[in-house]
């Protein structure tokens, strides 16, 4: 029973942590960045493009980081007393 739970509880972390951020949040960060062109921007607004995603595409990156790492964990711990 306890190794479906670890299974279970690391889907669920892996699932909700990495790839609904990444999907909801890093994705359309992703092509939104892609629409501004560098080159013919000037440099004030590629400070404000990087100054509006930057603090949350961190945020977004840690999270997932940590999930991911979280999720490892308990499938190595699974594993580990198998």
């Amino acid at each position: 029973m306890i190794i479906i739970i670890i299974m279970l509880s690391s889907f669920i972390i892996f699932l909700a942590g990495v790839h609904a951020p990444t999907i909801i949040i890093n994705v359309p960060f992703n092509n939104k960045l892609q629409s501004i062109n560098a080159d013919t921007e000037d440099e004030a607004a590629c400070k404000d493009a990087r100054n509006n995603f930057e603090a949350r595409w961190n945020r977004w990156n840690r999270i997932r980081t940590v999930a991911s790492s979280v999720s490892s964990i308990l499938l190595i711990l699974l594993l580990l007393n198998v």
